[in-house]
């Protein structure tokens, strides 16, 4: 998927559909620390490389696990491993920052244009983190993993997002900063922006519009 510039100022979206790790809050660190610590504290076999995580950026947390097992042959219990990284995640989320571009882009068109969330995360877990940051108020809804049967790369969330805002996938803007989400974007018939965060290979904010 190639990447390239857009002004926003020339198009004329309807809404705003933002995930929120690596989009909206610069949490991708955190994320990552917070699954090797749940990873060695129960014991697993295989080390979790900011590669392997990198490339799973939007699979389901309890997927996440489920995947990792099959593929290094270990028997992890997956609700447990998913609540110890949680409870870690939650305890050290004071320490998170925004992604400023995101934030610039969402008090520009706050009042303007009906955003809303779409996050591979639990709920609890994403609305502490609007909370923390104070910025619940920006968005009309808020689409969680609890909220669907598929997370990305399937479509779903956005589509629900979309829904509850009451425009069409075409007249949605995505902002994404991983691979699965943008994919997801792309099967949901939505335009996308790439947002870069600390832990993104890259800075500015590209984008493709399918």
């Amino acid at each position: 998927m190639d990447d390239i510039m857009i002004d926003l100022s020339t198009h004329h979206f309807k809404a705003f559909i933002f995930d929120c790790d690596g989009t909206i809050a610069d949490t991708m660190p955190l994320h990552y620390k917070s699954w090797v610590w749940a990873f060695e504290h129960n014991g697993a076999i295989f080390p979790f490389t900011e590669q392997a995580f990198l490339s799973m950026a939007g699979i389901g947390l309890r997927d996440t696990v489920r995947i990792l097992n099959a593929k290094h042959g270990d028997r992890l219990d997956i609700e447990t491993v998913v609540s110890d990284k949680e409870r870690y995640y939650q305890e050290h989320l004071n320490s998170v920052e925004p992604v400023a571009e995101t934030i610039e882009i969402l008090r520009e068109y706050h009042g303007r244009l009906p955003m809303a969330v779409a996050s591979g995360s639990y709920r609890d877990t994403v609305m502490m983190t609007l909370r923390i940051l104070n910025l619940e108020h920006y968005f009309q809804t808020v689409v969680c993993q609890d909220d669907v049967c598929r997370g990305k790369p399937a479509p779903d969330m956005f589509l629900l997002a979309a829904c509850r805002l009451g425009h069409r996938a075409s007249d949605c803007l995505v902002f994404e900063d991983g691979d699965l989400g943008i994919e997801a974007a792309v099967r949901a018939g939505m335009p996308w922006i790439r947002v870069m965060s600390s832990m993104s290979p890259g800075i500015g904010i590209p984008e493709h519009t399918n």
